[in-house]
C-alpha cells in the first residue's frame, strides 16, 4: 500500500558512502572485502529501515567519489532503481552539497552512515519536529534523538545488545536551516550543539551495528547483555525497527 504524503517539504538524508577520505583516514572504499561488507550492511540495515518508514517524503543522497569505477556505479544505479528515495551524487573532493532540485528554505537535512538504521517512524517524527519549528518560526536548530541500540554478532546464534544515549552525535542528527546550511556542513557533528540550539526528539533513535570497520564500536557506558537470534528480533520489533537478516551480520571481533 502506498502511503499518502501530506507533507509539502522533503526530508533530506546525506550519506557519505564511497568517499576515499573517511574519518581522516585514507580508506580504499572500492577494494574488497571492504566494499562488499559495507554494501551488505547498507542493504540489510540502512535500506531495510528506510523502506519501512511510515512516511515517505524523504530522499537519501548517497555521495561517491568521482573515481567510482563503472562496475560499482552500476551497482548503485540498480539500488536507486529499486529504492526510489535513493539519489546517487558523484563528487570531486569532499564537499557534499544538496542538488538544486532539493534546495528549499528552510532546508531540513540529516546525516546517516551506510551501516546504521532507523525505527520505522523516524521520518514521521522528524516531520512533526519540522512542523513544530515552522510554527514557532524557530531559528536554525539541531534535532537529536539520543537513544541508540547497538548490536554485535558474537557467533552463529549469539549477539551482544547494548542500549545508551548519544546526544550531539546521534544517528540521524538533523539540521533545520534558513541559510541552506546542511548537517554535513557543520563538520564535527559531536560539537553542533555549540553552534545551534538543540531540540531533543522523543522516541527511539538509531540502530548501530558493531563490526570490524565501524569507528563507533565503543560500548563503554552502555548497559547490555547477550541474547540469541529470536530474542534479538523480538527486541528490534519492540523498539520499532524492521526485521534484519541476522545471518548477514558480520562478526563483532574487536571487543
Amino acid at each position: 500500500m502506498t502511503l499518502k504524503n501530506t507533507n509539502n517539504h522533503t526530508v533530506i538524508g546525506m550519506c557519505c558512502y564511497s568517499m576515499e577520505n573517511l574519518w581522516g583516514q585514507r580508506v580504499k572504499v572500492f577494494d574488497e572485502p571492504y566494499f562488499s561488507k559495507r554494501l551488505s550492511l547498507f542493504e540489510n540495515i540502512t535500506l531495510r529501515s528506510l523502506d519501512a518508514q511510515t512516511e515517505k517524503n524523504f530522499v537519501l543522497l548517497i555521495y561517491h567519489s568521482d573515481k567510482c569505477p563503472a562496475d560499482k556505479r552500476l551497482i548503485f544505479k540498480k539500488l536507486a532503481d529499486k529504492h526510489p528515495y535513493l539519489v546517487n551524487v558523484f563528487i570531486k573532493g569532499a564537499k557534499m552539497t544538496v542538488p538544486a532540485k532539493y534546495q528549499a528554505t528552510p532546508l531540513f537535512t540529516f546525516r546517516l552512515d551506510n551501516d546504521d538504521g532507523f525505527p520505522n517512524d523516524f521520518i514521521a517524527r522528524l516531520n512533526q519536529a519540522y512542523h513544530k519549528l515552522s510554527q514557532q518560526k524557530a531559528p536554525d536548530t539541531v534535532i537529536t534523538c539520543p537513544p541508540i541500540f547497538k548490536v554485535g554478532k558474537l557467533g552463529e546464534d549469539k549477539f551482544l545488545v547494548k542500549k545508551g544515549d548519544f546526544y550531539s552525535n546521534s544517528i540521524g542528527i538533523t539540521l533545520y536551516s534558513h541559510t541552506k546550511t546542511t548537517m554535513r556542513d557543520l563538520g564535527n557533528h559531536a560539537k553542533v550543539n555549540e553552534r545551534f540550539p538543540m531540540e531533543v526528539m522523543p522516541g527511539q533513535g538509531g540502530l548501530q551495528i558493531l563490526h570490524d570497520s565501524n569507528v563507533m564500536n565503543g560500548v563503554n557506558g552502555f548497559s547490555g547483555k547477550e541474547v540469541d537470534g529470536k530474542e534479538l528480533l523480538n527486541l528490534l520489533a519492540e523498539l520499532g525497527y524492521p526485521p534484519i537478516d541476522l545471518a548477514k551480520l558480520p562478526l563483532y571481533e574487536k571487543r
